[in-house]
């Protein structure tokens, strides 16, 4: 009987040790669940600012395309322009001497 009451006592500590030992596990696991929400967490949040900075990123680099056209749109109108105003400076110069010409005709 006694060795009996002696074994049993000792399978109660060794299921009290792996009961705890289980207990510890399950702690372990449960943290490690915890801990792998987080990292997910940060993964999708990181993945979605990263989504938004392509997003802000393709933007600006259109609005950058849209900027240099409009650009050498307006560079080639001032060019054009600069092109008509001597044009016409040309034109009047010439006329200016024709008159000179005719006025020193009539002159003489």
């Amino acid at each position: 009987v006694q060795l009996v009451l002696t074994a049993m006592d000792s399978l109660k500590r060794q299921l009290a040790r792996e009961r705890a030992a289980v207990v510890t596990v399950r702690e372990e696991a449960r943290q490690s669940d915890e801990t792998a929400q987080r990292a997910l967490k940060m993964l999708q949040e990181m993945r979605s600012e990263s989504t938004e900075l392509q997003h802000r990123l393709s933007t600006m680099e259109q609005e950058g395309a849209t900027s240099q056209k409009m650009l050498r749109e307006q560079e080639r109108a001032l060019y054009l322009s600069r092109r008509a105003h001597q044009t016409t400076a040309l034109c009047i110069g010439q006329s200016l001497a024709q008159l000179e010409d005719t006025f020193s005709r009539q002159l003489r």
